[in-house]
């Protein structure tokens, strides 16, 4: 009697999800109600025409947005025909990656009916823990920065419905899930989402099924509860993408002219005609009119953009600014050593008003500098609302909470138009640094423009 072979045990390893971009740069969709632009990036509003996903190397989807959209009554009454989970599907089997900004909820509903869960788009079956928390333990050091910046408290997490699927043809597909941030108890908080797919072993002495491919990644992070769904989307752009981005310049912005610009402009219209001569020199007087505009951004930026082009200003009226050694848990400070005295500063940009969760950042400021120095200190928040309208189209900047608030605590409020307005007057010698700081360090509440 012939004995039969034992089926012979092989080992396989399913490869991990990577990213592969068709086009260099790769071209990214980024589906969001919030402005934002930048070079080779397209954006599209939601309750507006999205083109398909697959078309695209990478897209971004702001579900946050669409949700506190839904909550207004002021977007669509039943789920969009795109993003669909086919568009998807399409988009992770070519490697593509996928970027998800989720909201805390399970189900998002437009003022008067039901609507639908937060993952109508993914092929992947997902849900959504409501759950909060604040610690946090990086896997994947790219969203270090989306966490530190953007994520204060947590409130919801991605997790799987279930683990795979067996078709009759032998064919099976598993899905993973994988913590790229962890909580304390090793559940993801912000996850890697994919499938892999497998088939039973061709032959009968093979056991086991064989790795037939792996998607491309699909990046859930939470809402952000410390800057708005623009500034987080530039971080993932940024260091998740490895895209530049910058705020465009509003055409109003041609009103507001620096000091010296004009000059500069002129200096290097006649450097031109002695291009080969002269490359070196208009090389420089191009970076200095660059440094010059930065501080328009004044008037129009929010974010890091907002706080640079703030520290620059301050420290060209001549401050010295120390930036924060912890980011997240101090912000930046500043001292006027003509007077004698320090502050320490919150910046924050928006499309609309202020808030007063922007103020109390103020004050939390200012309490960690007295437990960790033993010094009393001035909070000054410098704000930008309404930052894409025209300055003389907005309206007042600060709402009487926030103005109540500030008087109360002795914390000071100024725009940096005003900051902007104060720097054009020194440059033009009309006013002195002095002043300024003076005025701005003795203020309980809002900063009252010079004469």
């Amino acid at each position: 009697m012939t004995s039969r072979a034992a089926p012979i045990a092989v080992s396989y390893r399913a490869t991990p999800p990577r990213f592969v971009a068709k086009n260099d740069p790769p071209t990214v969709l980024v589906i969001t109600n919030d402005a934002i632009s930048a070079k080779g990036i397209r954006v599209v509003q939601w309750g507006t025409t999205i083109p398909n996903l697959s078309d695209y190397d990478a897209t971004i989807i702001d579900v946050a947005s669409l949700s506190h959209a839904l909550a207004k009554g002021r977007q669509l009454s039943q789920k969009p025909e795109a993003p669909n989970s086919k568009q998807v599907t399409q988009l992770l089997q070519a490697s593509g990656l996928l970027i998800v900004i989720i909201p805390p909820k399970t189900v998002m509903k437009p003022k008067g009916g039901f609507w639908t869960d937060p993952y109508w788009w993914s092929p992947i079956p997902l849900e959504n823990v409501l759950e909060e928390g604040t610690s946090r333990f990086f896997r994947d050091h790219r969203f270090r920065r989306y966490f530190e910046r953007g994520v204060e408290t947590w409130r919801s997490r991605p997790r799987l419905k279930k683990s795979g699927q067996s078709y009759k043809n032998g064919s099976s597909v598993k899905f993973g899930l994988d913590a790229v941030v962890a909580s304390r108890s090793d559940i993801p908080v912000a996850g890697l989402a994919y499938w892999e797919l497998w088939q039973d072993a061709p032959l009968a002495f093979l056991s086991g099924p064989h790795h037939e491919g792996t998607s491309g990644p699909v990046f859930i992070v939470p809402e952000p509860d410390r800057i708005n769904s623009s500034e987080a989307i530039k971080i993932l752009l940024q260091d998740v993408l490895a895209i530049s981005v910058e705020t465009p310049r509003p055409t109003w912005i041609r009103d507001f002219p620096v000091p010296g610009t004009e000059a500069v402009e002129a200096h290097l219209l006649s450097l031109v005609d002695e291009a080969k001569k002269l490359e070196t020199e208009i090389g420089q007087s191009q970076m200095q009119l660059s440094s010059l505009q930065g501080y328009s951004k004044l008037l129009y930026a929010d974010g890091e953009e907002l706080e640079r082009a703030s520290r620059e200003a301050l420290i060209r009226l001549g401050a010295e600014v120390n930036s924060p050694i912890t980011p997240g848990y101090e912000d930046l400070s500043f001292e006027f050593k003509a007077l004698g005295r320090k502050a320490v500063m919150e910046i924050k940009g928006r499309q609309g008003p202020l808030k007063k969760d922007d103020i109390r950042q103020a004050e939390e400021w200012v309490s960690r500098w007295f437990e960790t120095k033993g010094e009393t200190i001035k909070g000054i928040l410098f704000g930008n609302p309404y930052r894409t309208l025209h300055p003389r189209e907005r309206p007042d900047p600060w709402t009487k909470e926030i103005v109540e608030f500030a008087r109360a605590k002795r914390l000071a409020l100024i725009t940096t138009t005003q900051l902007y307005d104060g720097l054009v007057r020194v440059e033009r010698k009309e006013l002195s640094s002095n002043a300024i700081f003076e005025a701005l360090l003795d203020c309980d509440g809002p900063f009252t423009d010079l004469p």
